[in-house]
């Protein structure tokens, strides 16, 4: 698995934690409901999920290779 290309983009969901009272509040009726697009921010936490990679690539430099032990 490796990361996203654009995974530093990630950082702007936490906008959407100080954002979340507000959220709350449209929530319970006390907010307006433009506020529900604060929910949005949280959107770009998704940036930090790894990709997997395709089938059949090479493995990892970090991966252990397979060694047999044919005498």
């Amino acid at each position: 698995m490796k990361l996203q290309k654009y995974w530093y983009l990630g950082f702007l969901g936490l906008i959407g934690l100080y954002k979340l009272p507000v959220l709350w509040a449209a929530f319970t009726g006390a907010g307006h409901w433009g506020d529900f697009l604060n929910i949005l921010w949280l959107y770009w936490f998704f940036c930090f999920v790894p990709e997997r990679k395709p089938e059949g690539q090479e493995q990892d430099k970090f991966d252990t290779p397979e060694v047999s032990h044919d005498n």
